[in-house]
């Protein structure tokens, strides 16, 4: 394995040493972008905003070496292949777009790992359901990102909290 490719965390433009930004943990959610509003008739009306369809995540690691954080500051803007893969059914346009070397398809039935809908030479596979990939996304940092330590365990920690720009 090369010296910088042992993380699924890659953010473009930053370099992520060996040995550090492994053992990764983390969240992603849409954020809460407006209420949804009961009438008098007890109907419901959506009020959210189609432009605040975002999201933010929270990405935590553990390793031997300290993340190259230093110079990242509250409110600096990342460009992050996020390291948890999303599916969505191929029917719908893509939310976000693909980390490259990340997008693939797979079946309804099995879960099978299927060639693209427009791919040439098909074949016998089955149609694809799903479209799975690790979105890249344009992300500021929202507050100092934190460091933690166990000089027993010999590791170091961070903590990044995140929201789509």
């Amino acid at each position: 394995m090369s010296a910088l490719t042992d993380t699924d965390l890659r953010i473009v433009g930053m370099r992520i040493p060996s040995g550090a930004m492994r053992g990764l943990k983390g969240e992603l959610a849409p954020i809460d972008n407006g209420p949804i509003v009961e009438m008098d008739d007890f109907s419901l009306r959506d009020q959210t905003s189609p432009a605040g369809r975002k999201f933010e995540g929270t990405i935590t690691s553990e390793d031997v070496h300290m993340p190259p954080v230093f110079g990242l500051w509250k409110g600096s803007i990342l460009t992050i292949d996020f390291p948890l893969i999303i599916e969505e059914p191929v029917e719908i346009a893509q939310i976000r777009p693909a980390a490259p070397g990340s997008l693939f398809y797979i079946d309804e039935a099995d879960a099978m790992e299927v060639p693209a809908p427009d791919a040439p030479n098909r074949g016998n596979y089955p149609e694809a359901a799903f479209r799975c990939y690790r979105p890249r996304m344009t992300m500021m940092l929202m507050e100092p990102w934190k460091l933690s330590f166990d000089e027993w365990g010999a590791t170091v920690g961070v903590t990044m909290k995140l929201r789509e720009v």
